[in-house]
């Protein structure tokens, strides 16, 4: 049940989101979104994203794992539903508002749950699901298109909701048959924002993320103008790269559960959305070469969950420093698009912002040389109490 469970609440975690970037034209046909509305639009899932997890972990210590689980299901299959309903554009923006809520609490709950039910398979765990997430990605960005041009956006984007009602019962299972685990109890005593190792972990999400959304929202902009292609083959090319990143989330949590050195696992990573970046620079023309090793800069989101349970010793650890984690990295996550939009509107050109993301990169390099190390947030907390 649990695994079940598990697998479900991730191809919930995106969805929602995805399959709407490639329809807003269609979506504008029932009612006026303005350039500023997506741009708005565009923003609320990290901003949403990082508010709930910051308090997501006190709802778990109150109401337990599984029934915030069922919580967050609710939330998504409510706004999701009830979204394909708008008659404008404050309406939309509201009810998905509902929506990310849950998938910001799944997003907290993944951790703990698989530090709770599989504490001896973290990193195979961690690579299902994560490699769940992209093929998500890939699986909603390449349906939302035909879907609507056969049934229409309402309904393109409301048969999502169908995978929320799926993933509510295992956890009706699993909170009906299991004990409550007082570990979880742990995590309000637990203050991950005194830990220095914690903003190692923000740096290697954060940057994960803001990387994730600055590719989503620019990705084909910057196809079209540096490579040449047209629109339909950006939007196969975005789903491309969310599809190459399936393999390293699959392999890379696996790997950093068990190699000696997991730095380099990490350094891989960096490394290689670096190149891809210069090579859109120096040499666009061989576009698939590089959408495929910057994509592997969305395995830093799978690379600091990852780390967020092999730094923890108890469910309530993984709990307050997932919380944590992920409510300070989405907050950067949201800054991505803007500076990169920013850099792009100030210079007229890719190049200042592709070597902003070049930075970010490389920040994450030296970030991830403090994150491996085999430190354990309860440790610390009782060494300053």
């Amino acid at each position: 049940m649990a695994f079940s469970g598990i697998i479900l609440v991730a191809l919930n975690t995106r969805a929602g989101i995805t399959s709407l970037s490639p329809i807003y034209d269609q979506i504008a046909d029932s009612f006026p979104i303005t350039a500023i509305a997506q741009g708005i639009i565009g923003m609320l899932p990290p901003v949403i994203f990082a508010l709930v997890g910051w308090v997501t972990p006190r709802m778990i210590s109150k109401r337990g794992l599984e029934k915030t689980a069922i919580i967050a299901m609710l939330w998504i299959f409510g706004g999701i539903v009830a979204r394909s309903f708008s008659n404008d554009s404050w309406m939309f923006g509201s009810l998905f508002v509902i929506c990310l809520a849950g998938m910001g609490m799944s997003n907290v709950l993944l951790p703990p749950v698989i530090k709770q039910y599989f504490p001896d398979r973290i990193g195979l765990m961690t690579s299902i699901y994560s490699s769940l997430i992209p093929l998500s990605v890939a699986l909603t960005s390449a349906i939302a298109v035909p879907a609507t041009q056969a049934w229409g956006w309402r309904f393109s984007t409301a048969i999502w909701a169908v995978i929320a009602i799926l993933a509510i019962f295992p956890w009706l299972r699993l909170m009906k048959t299991s004990q409550p685990i007082a570990q979880t109890q742990v995590q309000s005593h637990i203050r991950a924002w005194r830990w220095p190792t914690a903003y190692a972990l923000i740096i290697i999400i954060g940057l994960g993320i803001l990387n994730f959304y600055v590719v989503l929202a620019w990705l084909p902009k910057i196809l079209m103008s540096l490579a040449g292609v047209n629109q339909a083959t950006a939007g196969i090319m975005l789903s491309t790269y969310a599809a190459f990143g399936v393999i390293p989330a699959l392999l890379v949590p696996i790997g950093l559960a068990r190699v000696k050195h997991p730095f380099w696992i990490v350094a891989f990573l960096t490394i290689g959305m670096v190149i891809g970046l210069l090579g859109f620079i120096y040499y666009p023309a061989w576009v698939w070469a590089w959408i495929f090793l910057m994509s592997l800069g969305q395995s830093l989101i799978p690379t600091g969950l990852t780390l967020v349970n092999l730094r923890c010793r108890t469910t309530g650890g993984s709990t307050a420093l997932s919380g944590f984690v992920q409510g300070v990295g989405y907050i950067m996550g949201a800054a991505g698009p803007l500076i990169f939009g920013a850099l792009f509107n100030l210079t007229g050109e890719w190049n200042a912002a592709l070597w902003f993301m070049i930075a970010v990169g490389l920040v994450a390099t030296v970030a991830a040389i403090f994150s491996v190390r085999k430190k354990y947030i309860e440790d610390f907390e009782k060494s300053i109490t």
